[in-house]
This record gives C-alpha cells, sequence and structure tokens, in this order.
C-alpha cells in the first residue's frame, strides 16, 4: 500500500487502481467489505455532479466518504479512490461510505465486484455509441443487472430512477420496488399542451409514446408526462419524490427547489442541475442526511472544474461548459442561448476513444438554434470541426460569422476580434456581449488551456461569492 501512495498524482490519474487492480484483480471486493455502503451513480449526464453532491452531503452529516467525485468511474477510477482514501496500512476509516459516479458500459461488471446496496439512475441518452449500443441496449443491460442484485441482495437494494425519461424507469423496474425522482411541471411549462404522440418508442411494446407534458429541453430531451396507449407503461406517480422549481427571491442566486417538504436553495447556473439535486436529496436522504446537512452542502459546493465554469478578463466574461453527446449538447445551448445580450460561441469536438469515435450525433444537437441574431460569431475547433462547420453552414449560419480552426486558441482569439474587438480597451469593456465555450471530454482541456492562455482566470461559478450562495438571511433550507 505504501507504494501505491506513493503513486498518487495531483490530479485525476487512475495509475495507483491500475497498478493495485494488476497485482489484486478481485482487490475491489476486499474494499467492499471494509465500507458500510456502496452508492452507485450512473446514466448519460450529470454523473460527476451528482456524485459530488452526494459525497459533499455525507460528509457534512460527519460521515467520512471514498468517492472518485473527479469523474474517473472506470474500474481503475474506483480503485484508486480506495487507495486515495485508504492510511499507509491500507485501512480505511471506520463507517466510511463509498459513493462512486459508474461508467455505464463498466457497470454490470462492477455490481459483482462492489455489490451496492443503493443505486441511482439519472438518465440514459445516445452516447459513445461504438461503446454503449443504443439507449435502448444499454437500458436492457442495466434493467438485467439490477434484476440479478436485487436477487441476490435478498431485496436489500435502494433504487432511484429518474420517472420522467422512459428508458431510466424501465431500466429501473428491473428491481423489485424502485423509488423515483422526478419534475413537477408547475412553473416550467411555457403553455398547457393536449397529449402528442412522439417518436419516442415505449421500451416494453415498442409502440409511439405520448406526452401529456413535456418539459422544456433546457432540462433534458424527452422528459415529461408520457404514458403508451398500447402496454399501458407510463410515469410512474407512486414512490416519486417530486421536485418543483420555484423562481430566486431577492436572496437567492441560481433558484429554489422545492422537495419532500423542503425549500432548498440551489446556487448552480443551469436549470438542468434540478435534477442533480433532485437524485442527490433521493440518495443522500435514504443514507441519514438531514435537509440542514444538504442545504449546507449545497451553499458551499462547487461545479467540478469544466463545469459552467466562470472566466474573466478585462471586464469580458466566458462560460466553460462540458458536452459530450447531443443531449448535453441541446441542454447546454437551451441553457446559454437564454440569457440576455449578445453572444459568441465556441463548439469543440474530437473524436479520440475517450469521446467514442462515432460523432453522428453532431447532427442531431441542436446546432441550428446558433442561427439567431443576438449570436454575433461562431469558431468551431477540435478532430469534428468541419462536420460541426457543416451543419452550422446547413443551419443557416452566415459564413462571414463562421471560423473553422484547428487551434482552439486561435479560435478564441477570432471570437475576441470579430465583429469587433473586446478587449482592446480595459477601461470600456462590452458587459453585453459574453463568450459561451462548450466542448467535450478530451476537447475541454485544451479549450480551457487556450482561454487561460489569452488572458482570462477562473471568476467562480456564476458571480458567486467564494463562500457558496448569499446568505438568506435565514437557514438555507425552509420545512
Amino acid at each position: 500500500m505504501r507504494f501505491l501512495l506513493r503513486l498518487r498524482p495531483e490530479g485525476g490519474s487512475s495509475l495507483p487502481g491500475y497498478v493495485f487492480l494488476k497485482l489484486c484483480p478481485r482487490g475491489l471486493s476486499h474494499w467492499a467489505d471494509r465500507v458500510t455502503h456502496v452508492v452507485f451513480l450512473t446514466g448519460t449526464n450529470g454523473k460527476t455532479t451528482t456524485t459530488a453532491l452526494v459525497a459533499s452531503s455525507l460528509r457534512e452529516s460527519g460521515i467520512p466518504v471514498v468517492t472518485n467525485d473527479k469523474g474517473a468511474n472506470m474500474p481503475s477510477g474506483l480503485a484508486t479512490a480506495f487507495v486515495n482514501a485508504a492510511d499507509p496500512s491500507g485501512r480505511l476509516l471506520r463507517g466510511a461510505y463509498a459513493v462512486f459516479e459508474v461508467d455505464e458500459g463498466s457497470l454490470p461488471a462492477l455490481v459483482h465486484e462492489l455489490v451496492p446496496d443503493f443505486f441511482v439512475l439519472l438518465n440514459l441518452y445516445p452516447d459513445q455509441i461504438d461503446r454503449y449500443g443504443s439507449p435502448r441496449e444499454l437500458s436492457e443491460r442495466l434493467r438485467n443487472a439490477l434484476t440479478e442484485l436485487d436477487q441476490s441482495s435478498g431485496g436489500r437494494l435502494v433504487v432511484f430512477a429518474n420517472a420522467d425519461q422512459p428508458l431510466a424507469v424501465y431500466a429501473a423496474q428491473g428491481a423489485r420496488a424502485p423509488s423515483y425522482f422526478g419534475l413537477s411541471p408547475d412553473g416550467v411549462r411555457d403553455e398547457e399542451k393536449t397529449e402528442e404522440e412522439t417518436s419516442e418508442a415505449c421500451p416494453y411494446c415498442g409502440a409511439s409514446l405520448v406526452y401529456a407534458v413535456r418539459l422544456p429541453e433546457a432540462l433534458g430531451p424527452n422528459l415529461g408526462r408520457y404514458r403508451c396507449p398500447v402496454c399501458g407503461f407510463r410515469r410512474p406517480e407512486a414512490d416519486v419524490r417530486e421536485g418543483r422549481i420555484v423562481p430566486p427571491d431577492f436572496f437567492t442566486r441560481g433558484f429554489l427547489l422545492e422537495v419532500s417538504g423542503q425549500t432548498f436553495a440551489v446556487p448552480l447556473s443551469g436549470i438542468y442541475n434540478a435534477y442533480t439535486v433532485l437524485a442527490a436529496w433521493s440518495a443522500a436522504s435514504s443514507l441519514g442526511v438531514s435537509p440542514e446537512a444538504f442545504a449546507r452542502a449545497l451553499a458551499r459546493f462547487r461545479l467540478p472544474r469544466g463545469r459552467m465554469e466562470v472566466f474573466r478578463a478585462s471586464g469580458v466574461r466566458a462560460t466553460l461548459n462540458l458536452a459530450k453527446n447531443a443531449a448535453g449538447m441541446r441542454v447546454t445551448l437551451s441553457e446559454f442561448l437564454r440569457r440576455k445580450g449578445a453572444k459568441r460561441f465556441l463548439l469543440a469536438v474530437n473524436n479520440a476513444p475517450a469521446d467514442g469515435e462515432d460523432t453522428s450525433w453532431i447532427d442531431d444537437a441542436g446546432l441550428s438554434a446558433l442561427a439567431c441574431l443576438d449570436v454575433e460569431a461562431i469558431a468551431v475547433t477540435g478532430t469534428r470541426r468541419e462536420d460541426l462547420g457543416r451543419v452550422l453552414r446547413e443551419a443557416g449560419v452566415a459564413a462571414d460569422r463562421l471560423f473553422v480552426e484547428a487551434d482552439p486558441r486561435t479560435a478564441v482569439a477570432r471570437l475576441l476580434e470579430f465583429p469587433y474587438p473586446l478587449m482592446k480597451d480595459p477601461e470600456n469593456p462590452r458587459p453585453d456581449v459574453e463568450l459561451f465555450l462548450i466542448a467535450n471530454y478530451t476537447a475541454l482541456p485544451p479549450v480551457r488551456e487556450a482561454i487561460v492562455a489569452l488572458g482570462f482566470a477562473p471568476g467562480g461559478e456564476d458571480d458567486l461569492p467564494e463562500g457558496g450562495a448569499p446568505s438568506r438571511g435565514r437557514d438555507q433550507t425552509i420545512a
């Protein structure tokens, strides 16, 4: 163990875990026997943030935690989390909980190693189809894994899934008694809608689902109140922790979320983080976290690097966000485009093995939304920059507003200059213009390096002070 501890890096490398598993192939089972609970969180989008929030709330409750909340979600990453948490003799703190973000493709094998007793399923969208297959195929594998895990646990498995997404519900129903979290349409619908048939297929019989209410795409695609007119499959109504988004009051940044008789102040950019908080609260409260401890964790919480990360230089603001698939891109674009003022966008997509080599999702990523008047310029970069440029041109983006650049730094520089310079006169900055940078996994670090090299400094998440959300003048949680 002392040798492995010397391998621990400053960043998020999984090297110690990789070496540990080479020396001890069944090592994860060894660690599982030494923690009180094992919590798995999985899904296409939102795993890292939700895992970090669950871990933070447990620590706020005085519970020691073993976690991979920096996002290393393959077996070596989980093993590294155990190595990092152990003392030189290999012992963990007494009563520790293991809270792990788990790669969807690795999960069926990992449940045999670590045997989680809590399981959270966020969503299932097309992502790295060359690795995972279609969302429908993935939901079937997860459903089978949950069935087997539930049977072997003797009914002790606790499952939470997103009630608003059909495939997540289908997968969760592999367990005997899943519970759910979801959003009330109150306050998030633009208008009343009559029931409409969609191209979304029922996971049980394949018929087209109909939606009585479809939630805004800024929360995620294909979410809402659905049912199958053929076999009767529908959004669960029982055992659902229903959340309701409330506009913020004068004292609160972000938004308020009412759930389980509590009102939480959520100091996070991105309305889609309502699902992050719902999922985290569902797991944390079941693990014994009080509303007060959860609220304190929320107030101090910082999104992981590259998630709605804000930078500033000479009065110019830039926001960087990870989007690794069509659903993530659509949600991020919806969030950014609803903000006021003129905008300039950078899109960066690579197709390295870690990203998934199939990037056909670009065609379904909603990029046509950028062909609007308040978007002054768009730069594209990354190995799939030509595909991004093609889709944008087909959507009607004018050639003089679109820059295709191999180098991320050059791409950012073009945005700072066109159609007029933003940083030439520090005494008269243009606060009405904002840069928005969206990148997938391997494209994100070079984009972040580029904006820092051009003089931007990290400025916190959505202008929040270092201590978290501004005080409400009372407890963050209202009974």
